[in-house]
């Protein structure tokens, strides 16, 4: 009996309880890091959820904080991404034009220029390597910020509909 007590309280069977410490764990780091928090409540149950989100007076705050950080963070990392791809590719385009110009020089043997030509070609594929790896790195980016974001928005969706349920006067469901 005390079994179905605490699962019909515990919200779905796929949820954890929730003890009182880690219910204040999970309020702590809301207000400190709301995009972890978002990964983490998605681990309770859906009353426990809406339990949270209703002690948390600035939500919408928190929440809107959330997204404009991570969008920050992931602007952040693109630019200094995209920084380090230019002075590749400048550093790349430099080694390029000194070795077209020893091809300008007419002493060199036929295997020399071939040599020569040879560096550029390599010069050309490495350049083309890294920014396959930068294009692979920003895909990666985009789908963990991707994921953060959806995380958040789950959780903003949930307060606000647990929210207007609870105004409602409805009981969630689980």
């Amino acid at each position: 009996m005390a079994d179905e007590d605490e699962a019909s309280t515990s919200g779905d069977s796929t949820s954890e309880a929730v003890s009182p410490r880690k219910f204040e764990a999970l309020k702590k780091l809301a207000t400190k890091d709301f995009a972890r928090f978002a990964v983490a409540v998605q681990h309770v149950s859906s009353e426990v959820q809406i339990k949270l989100i209703e002690q948390l007076p600035e939500f919408r705050k928190l929440a809107s904080d959330a997204l404009d950080a991570n969008d920050k963070a992931f602007q952040s990392i693109l630019n200094s991404n995209d920084a380090s791809e230019q002075g590749l590719r400048e550093a790349h385009k430099q080694w390029r034009d000194s070795l077209a110009g020893l091809l300008k020089n007419p002493d060199l043997t036929l295997e020399q220029q071939l040599l020569i030509t040879a560096e550029i070609g390599k010069s050309v594929e490495m350049e083309s390597k890294k920014d396959s790896e930068s294009k692979a790195f920003k895909l990666s980016m985009f789908n963990k910020v991707g994921l953060l974001t959806v995380a958040t928005v789950g959780v903003i969706v949930l307060g606000l509909a647990g929210g207007k349920l609870m105004l409602d006067g409805e009981a969630p469901e689980a």
